[in-house]
């Protein structure tokens, strides 16, 4: 018995039920922590990717994108009605903007500071504030606005 425990046959089969063992003493701990962790990611983000309707997710990206198409179209048409002419040579770009001359006693403040064009109207029945931005490659600075009975007529020189 001795010479058996001494062979080779013997250290080998030793080392095949260690070495399966600990493999599955290895694989037993490795399962427990991608369990343990992917309950942790489900807490911290409980909804799966399954849970979603991805044609109805589609159609709300479909529906919020035309709605934002037709809101840039609305806004488009909303600065046409404004009545805002803007015309431009090699040097200036003018812009042509209608006023409300039905009321009197209106008194009118322009102004064109930071990329903006400012422009308060105040009657007895009424105060109105606009604003819209011109092209940064313009000198705000150097404006030269002149106000007639139903217009506003801003000349801006290019940088």
């Amino acid at each position: 018995m001795k010479k058996f425990f001494s062979s080779r046959v013997f250290v080998g089969i030793v080392c095949f039920i260690l070495g399966a063992l600990a493999s599955h003493f290895y694989t037993k701990v490795e399962f427990h922590s991608q369990v343990l962790g992917e309950s942790e990611r489900d807490e911290r983000f409980p909804v799966k990717p399954e849970d979603f309707d991805h044609e109805k997710l589609m159609d709300a990206f479909q529906n919020f994108d035309k709605s934002m198409q037709s809101f840039e179209k609305d806004f488009q048409q909303e600065m046409q009605v404004t009545g805002i002419n803007r015309k431009e040579d090699d040097k200036f770009v003018y812009y042509e903007i209608p006023l409300n001359a039905s009321e009197k006693n209106h008194e009118l403040k322009v102004s064109v500071r930071d990329g903006m064009i400012s422009i308060k109207e105040n009657t007895p029945n009424s105060e109105a504030e606009r604003q819209f931005s011109i092209d940064p490659d313009l000198d705000g600075n150097r404006a030269d606005v002149q106000t007639l009975k139903d217009k506003i007529l801003i000349k801006i020189p290019k940088k």
